[in-house]
């Protein structure tokens, strides 16, 4: 893409087990990292089926997600602190910016296709923030949502953590799975995360419109090692359908990403093509077709 392409850096901290370049996919599968590939993203699939996405992602620049790799919002790896004045002994850094907004939790960026932006609809500018004038509440409030939203809180309001942002959002003490070993102020700003987004898409105009699901999903967990499986939580709420229920299968993130594409009508990519991947028809209500 050149200069104006997003050169997000690769952080391998608090995800799966595995060697540098591969992702743990289940405890006993390990993939390795692809390059010299053109990608294809469900985002590409939208636009070509003429449908709407949005990233929406806590703490994100105002300006944008070009070449941003990490941000508290105002400040990213991109501010020249030297035109900060009057300077300050020491010198305002890097080094101070709390890193909530991180290109890691926005994959959209990563694509070339997005990063190009050469086609209406599939560019960086999908990428807002949780506020301003087109984010995530603003959206919700007018009704004016896309068909497809991907919703990432900051990294203090995801339980991940920081190590430079105060106790309250301290790291785990430990990563041996014990109660002791968590910090429990992390787990209440999740919970108050959770709990603030999902009101507000419950008291927007479009939840009350077709057949719509919110789907709370954990990326990781961290206390998972090789060849232990790395479950992870998958909650489904719908505007439609029966409630209340709970799956016994074993499902993967594949599954999702096949649940999904099947609920647009679109072809399934990549991994959500293999035959032992299931669309999870249990969790949304019967067959997943063509809601929205």
């Amino acid at each position: 893409m050149g200069t104006d392409a997003a050169t997000p850096a690769f952080d391998t901290a608090n995800e799966a087990s595995g060697a540098p370049g591969l992702v743990n996919i289940d405890g006993v599968q390990s993939i390795p990292a692809a390059s010299d590939i053109t990608g294809k993203s469900i985002a590409d699939q939208l636009v070509e089926a003429r449908m709407s996405w949005k990233s929406y992602q806590e703490n994100l620049p105002l300006e944008g997600a070009d070449r941003v790799n990490y941000s508290d919002g105002v400040y990213s790896n991109n501010t020249d602190f030297s035109k900060i004045q009057p300077a300050l002994n020491p010198p305002l850094t890097s080094g101070a910016v709390v890193s909530l907004y991180a290109a890691k939790h926005n994959p959209f960026v990563y694509f070339q296709s997005v990063q190009e932006g050469r086609y209406p609809g599939l560019s960086l500018k999908n990428s807002v923030s949780f506020d301003g004038a087109d984010g995530l509440y603003a959206d919700l409030a007018t009704g004016n949502v896309p068909a497809f939203s991907f919703i990432a809180p900051n990294q203090c309001n995801d339980q991940h953590g920081r190590g430079n942002a105060g106790p309250l959002c301290n790291y785990d003490p430990a990563s041996d799975g014990s109660q002791a070993g968590v910090n429990p102020a992390l787990i209440q700003r999740g919970d108050v995360a959770v709990k603030t987004i999902v009101s507000s898409i419950k008291h927007s105009p479009a939840w009350k419109e077709g057949k719509n699901a919110i789907v709370l999903l954990w990326d990781e967990n961290d206390y998972s090692t090789s060849p232990n499986t790395n479950k992870v939580v998958l909650v489904v709420d719908t505007n439609y359908g029966e409630h209340g229920k709970q799956s016994s299968t074993a499902y993967n993130h594949f599954s999702l990403l096949k649940s999904i594409e099947s609920a647009f009508d679109l072809p399934c990519l990549n991994h959500a093509c293999d035959r032992n991947v299931q669309v999870m028809t249990d969790l949304f209500g019967g067959r997943v077709s063509g809601w929205r």
